[in-house]
């Protein structure tokens, strides 16, 4: 239960049998919420080989413009898609100051839905790293095979923008990561990281498949920590996540530090998650003697939330405000759009399965046509 950025002893705060992957699958394998008692970092440990996993099994599930992606979370309803988001930002904080000529490294790109956009935008010296062997062909379309680095890191040259959109959470070795980042960074690189962020979206700390849980002030000292220097650390930007932009400006490497400040606000954070956790269990024995429950929303806190339902509970039907989710099929029935909300409703119950920055909305949206609506 070694800490994955500064191998301290960890403390493990919550246990579960069934865990939830971020790719909203159950799998039937032990999981352990665990706080390093040493630097603050939560971490998450499972009886799992992640390498394979991530090798072999995992399939991101966000694509290049022609796919599958994923909507954010926004308090006016409106839908926007999680890439469009975050290349936006990206763009904002780091393109618009960039020459297309630049060379950009993305670590952990998946099927290249960040890269697809760099390619329409004009950046042509694109170079593709991910450990999935399934995204050879996708990134191969996008950046030239002989770009496409899967497992080995390339070391051969100097990068000029080094990115990593919701990668470093995965992977195993964080420390490792950046450091081999600082090691192909050319002098000024920029550094510019997403991963998500358990204090605006506290069921990233259910993601079983998430080796690391950042909190911004961990995440800033690991950075530090392994050479960059930070320019700014924002929460606000893109959803759920924190994104963080650093320079290479030629500072040494150095152990991550102890600190009883960032472990005491990591309890505080993750205090909010356990207390989630327990109204949710607390709402089980409701759940199951209803006779017919929809859930709104399709993504993982419906599956967190279906992990407490009884196995032979009957699902009457999902909503999703995602168009690309409408027709597909989520824990064995049909997603359908809320417009197909109805008064023949009247005698169901709804559980709220999105943010809890949105959930009260939505409940009070469709609360006339429900016998009985929950929120945790």
């Amino acid at each position: 239960m070694s800490c994955p950025v500064c191998s301290g002893k960890g403390e493990v705060l919550t246990s579960q049998a069934r865990s939830v992957t971020s790719e909203s699958k159950v799998i039937e394998r032990r999981s352990e919420l665990v706080l390093c008692t040493s630097c603050g970092h939560l971490h998450t440990e499972i009886d799992l080989d992640l390498a394979a996993y991530y090798a072999d099994d995992y399939d991101a599930v966000l694509t290049d413009d022609d796919g599958h992606d994923e909507i954010v979370t926004t308090t006016d309803g409106s839908v926007v898609f999680r890439t469009d988001l975050d290349y936006g930002t990206f763009r904002k904080k780091v393109l618009e100051r960039t020459e297309p000529s630049a060379a950009v490294f993305e670590y952990g790109c998946g099927r290249g839905r960040i890269l697809s956009r760099l390619r329409k935008d004009g950046f042509s010296d694109l170079t593709a790293h991910d450990v999935g062997r399934r995204y050879r062909e996708p990134l191969a379309r996008i950046v030239g095979a002989d770009r496409v680095h899967l497992g080995e890191r390339p070391t051969d040259r100097k990068y000029d923008v080094l990115c990593s959109f919701f990668a470093f959470e995965h992977d195993p070795d964080p420390i490792s990561g950046l450091r081999y980042l600082r090691s192909i960074a050319a002098p000024s690189a920029i550094l510019y990281l997403v991963v998500p962020s358990h204090a605006t979206n506290v069921v990233d700390l259910a993601c079983a498949d998430h080796r690391s849980h950042f909190a911004a002030d961990v995440l800033v000292e690991v950075v530090t920590a392994c050479g960059f220097s930070v320019l700014e650390v924002d929460e606000e930007s893109s959803v759920g996540a924190i994104v963080l932009v650093a320079r290479n400006l030629g500072a040494g490497t150095r152990p991550v530090r102890k600190s009883r400040e960032r472990v005491k606000a990591a309890r505080v954070r993750a205090q909010t998650f356990l207390d989630y956790v327990a109204r949710l269990e607390r709402l089980a024995p409701e759940l199951a003697a209803s006779r017919e429950i929809y859930l709104y929303g399709a993504a993982f806190y419906a599956t967190l939330a279906a992990t407490v339902l009884p196995s032979d509970t009957h699902l009457a039907g999902l909503f999703d405000a995602n168009p690309k989710k409408h027709g597909t099929t989520k824990l064995g029935t049909t997603v359908r759009s809320p417009d197909a909300i109805e008064q023949s409703c009247r005698e169901a119950a709804l559980l709220v399965c999105v943010n809890e920055r949105i959930a009260p909305s939505i409940a009070d949206r469709y609360r006339s046509s429900f016998r009985q609506i929950w929120v945790v």
